[in-house]
């Protein structure tokens, strides 16, 4: 036991972040402070091999990324296509993996093919092909009108508030508490736009139900971060609390 603690006192310990150092390293290897130690000593061999692959600097080829992702989409519909074919001599399940694989290409395989485009790029395209699967469910589906009176409106005012959140996010003179509270009062949005598709589904009236219950305290929320985004005390305050 005593031989035990007398090895612990030789060891050193990062002066930065306290981590125990080895013999053989000159610099911490969690924070790469400067180990400076003149007890140690120095023929201690190197712990590390010398011989290192730098795998940073090599590049995702993606077209082949993309080419791989999209046949295994593909795989799929081919196959549900064959046997729609076989067994009803006509199309009839392909279309709904046709149109999910396409909203999954969109969502994943979009943003790797083109790298670098603007956030409302991908936004648009995502709108766009989950309002094209929405109406292909509906066709296929003509006794299920829920599709278009509430899924549709749904997506389409979650796509409105993301434009507007992407909007705010993007925005250089705005802190993070403040953009917190842009982004509730965004949020505080959404249950009309559920509130009022859904009523109207069921009783063919505009008026909201319960979306009262929901936004206000959003909007409240929203606000008060608005307000402590512009005071200093309440800011640090939130800011040492968050630990943002």
């Amino acid at each position: 036991m005593r031989l035990k603690v007398m090895e612990e006192a030789k060891m050193s310990y990062c002066v930065h972040c306290g981590v125990k150092l080895a013999d053989y390293e000159s610099r911490c290897p969690l924070c790469d402070t400067e180990v400076i130690d003149p007890k140690r000593s120095k023929e201690s061999r190197e712990g590390y091999p010398q011989d290192r692959m730098d795998i940073n600097g090599k590049k995702i080829n993606k077209k082949f990324l993309v080419m791989l992702i999209s046949l295994a989409l593909l795989i799929p519909f081919a196959v549900v296509a064959v046997i729609d074919l076989a067994i009803s001599r006509g199309l009839t399940w392909a279309f709904y993996v046709f149109g999910a694989g396409l909203t999954i290409w969109t969502f994943v395989v979009l943003p790797i093919f083109f790298e670098g485009k603007s956030s409302y790029f991908y936004l648009t395209a995502d709108l766009i092909v989950s309002s094209v699967y929405i109406l292909i469910l509906s066709l296929l589906n003509t006794s299920e009108k829920w599709l278009m009176a509430i899924a549709l409106p749904i997506i389409l005012s979650a796509g409105l508030c993301a434009y507007f959140i992407i909007f705010i996010v993007q925005s250089k003179g705005i802190g993070k508490i403040g953009k917190g509270g842009w982004i509730t009062i965004v949020y505080s949005f959404m249950p009309w736009a559920v509130d009022i598709a859904v009523t109207h589904y069921l009783t063919q009236s505009f008026m909201p139900v319960w979306a009262w219950y929901v936004s206000i305290p959003l909007l409240i929320l929203g606000g008060v971060l608005i307000v402590a985004s512009n005071n200093i005390t309440m800011s640090e305050w939130i800011r040492r609390n968050l630990f943002f």
